[in-house]
């Protein structure tokens, strides 16, 4: 590791640079986007759950399918209704 400010080759794990003194960055910790679990920086998967760490989340998995699912009905519901042979007004002769 490199002091962010004077640059010189950093041993270890100390909080503050030993050549100039400048208070270090604390490293990132990698986490599953699933479980939220602490994983290694080189794994490949996460240990707990197996969820894929290099790849992003498919497009399919990020749409909220009960919500659509959900507005569907309701608009298919309200269709119904509205074009109800039920709800027409009778024509008197």
């Amino acid at each position: 590791m490199r002091c962010p400010v004077c640059g010189s080759e950093i041993e270890g794990k100390p909080k503050r640079c030993p050549q100039c003194g400048n208070l270090l960055p604390p490293k990132k910790e990698r986490r599953c986007p699933r479980c939220g679990v602490r994983v290694a920086e080189h794994a490949k998967e996460c240990f707990m759950c197996g969820t894929p760490l290099d790849k992003k989340p498919s497009f399919l998995l990020s749409i909220p399918w009960a919500d659509i699912m959900l507005l569907i009905l309701l608009l298919s519901l309200v269709g119904l209704w509205f074009f109800s042979p039920f709800n027409l007004p009778k024509v008197s002769t």
